[in-house]
C-alpha cells in the first residue's frame, strides 16, 4: 500500500487458509476524501499475483512496484516459493485512468530478497534496505539476512548501492554497506587517509527482514527501525551530512 495525492494505493497480497491459499495482483484504491474503495482496472500487462512488493510514488504521482513474493504447488504438501525482482511502473493517465508498463532497470540491482522495505527520498531517488533470502527445501527453509542499501534513480531507471560518507577536516571517509555479515550485529571501521581510530566506528543496524523506512516531511532525513516492538532499533541517517549515494558520476 502507497499513499498517492488524496488516494492510498493497495496492490496484490494473499490469503491463506487451512486448505489453499490464493495471491492476487489486482489495485484498489481508497478515497481519503469520500472514505470509499474502488477497483482499479489498468490497461497493459501488469505484474504476477504476489505479495510482499513494495511500492513508492515518484514526483509526477505515478507508483513504482518493485519486487515480492508467491508460491505454488508442485505436488501434494510441496510448495515452492519464487522471489520476483522485476519492476513496474503503474502510471496515471487522466482522471482515474492507470496504464500498466514493465520497466527494465540497469546498472548493480539487489540481489533476489523478500521482506526488505523501501523509502522514497530527495534527488528523485528511492532508498531500499534489509531483507532476507530463503532457501526452501521440502521439509526445510534457511534464510539468508541482508542489511545492505540500495537506490533506484528514477529519472535514470537505474540501480546502484549505497554507502555512507562522512566528511570532516582530514578528508573524506566511505562506509560500504556490501560488507555488513548476515545475521550479526555489524561494526563497521570507516576508512580514511589517516590511520583509522577507536572512534572511528559507527553502529549499523542487524541483518534483518520487515523492518520499516521513513522519510522526514522534507526529505532529509531516513528512519530505519525494525518491525518488532520488543527491541526496536533505530538508525538516523542525514540525507545533507551522512548518506550520499556511491558513484557520484552515474
Amino acid at each position: 500500500m502507497v499513499a498517492c495525492k488524496r488516494q492510498l494505493i493497495v496492490f496484490g497480497g494473499f490469503h491463506e487458509s487451512a486448505r489453499d491459499y490464493v495471491y492476487y495482483n489486482d489495485v484498489y484504491a481508497f478515497n481519503l476524501d469520500t472514505f470509499t474503495w474502488t477497483k482499479l482496472s489498468p490497461s497493459g500487462t501488469g505484474p504476477a499475483p504476489r505479495s510482499g512488493c513494495q511500492m513508492v510514488t515518484t514526483p509526477e504521482g505515478n507508483i513504482i512496484i518493485y519486487g515480492g513474493y508467491s508460491k505454488q504447488r508442485i505436488k501434494k504438501d510441496v510448495d515452492k516459493g519464487t522471489l520476483h525482482t522485476d519492476t513496474f511502473l503503474l502510471k496515471a493517465d487522466g482522471v482515474d485512468k492507470w496504464i500498466w508498463n514493465r520497466l527494465s532497470p540497469s546498472g548493480v540491482k539487489p540481489t533476489p530478497r523478500s521482506g526488505f522495505s523501501v523509502a522514497m527520498g530527495p534527488n528523485n531517488r528511492s532508498l531500499l534496505f534489509g531483507g532476507v533470502h530463503d532457501k526452501e527445501e521440502e521439509e526445510r527453509i534457511e534464510g539468508d539476512f541482508f542489511s545492505d542499501i540500495y537506490f533506484y534513480d528514477m529519472g535514470k531507471n537505474r540501480w546502484f548501492p549505497g554507502q555512507l560518507k562522512l566528511t570532516d577536516e582530514e578528508g573524506d571517509r566511505m562506509l560500504n554497506l556490501q560488507t555488513c555479515r548476515p545475521r550479526f550485529l555489524a561494526l563497521l571501521q570507516l576508512f580514511s587517509r589517516s590511520k583509522p581510530g577507536a572512534d572511528d566506528l559507527i553502529q549499523l543496524p542487524s541483518s534483518r527482514p520487515q523492518c520499516f523506512l521513513v522519510c522526514s516531511e522534507r526529505g532529509k532525513t531516513s528512519h530505519i527501525t525494525t518491525g518488532k516492538a520488543s527491541g526496536a532499533s533505530l538508525l538516523l541517517i542525514s540525507w545533507q551530512t551522512v548518506f550520499q549515494p556511491f558513484g557520484r558520476a552515474l
